[in-house]
């Protein structure tokens, strides 16, 4: 049986949390739980998972970079 960890259990909420963040609008607070979550992924080892989030957490910081340029 697996058993979750607090580590798991952050990392994965945390990294849900930003995607629904990132639906909504709200890129800052998404880019926010992307890095909280990777940190657990790192520490907890799950590579795979990390890689989808950097890759998720790197599109939300290029649309937030052309959000901002727009704006300009």
């Amino acid at each position: 049986m697996l058993e979750l960890t607090d580590r798991h259990v952050e990392a994965r909420t945390m990294t849900d949390l930003a995607g629904v963040y990132a639906r909504h609008g709200s890129l800052q607070t998404a880019i926010a739980c992307y890095e909280r979550g990777l940190v657990a992924l790192r520490d907890i080892g799950e590579h795979h998972a990390e890689a989808r989030a950097l890759r998720e957490l790197s599109a939300v910081r290029e649309l937030a970079s052309l959000q901002a340029a727009a704006r300009s």
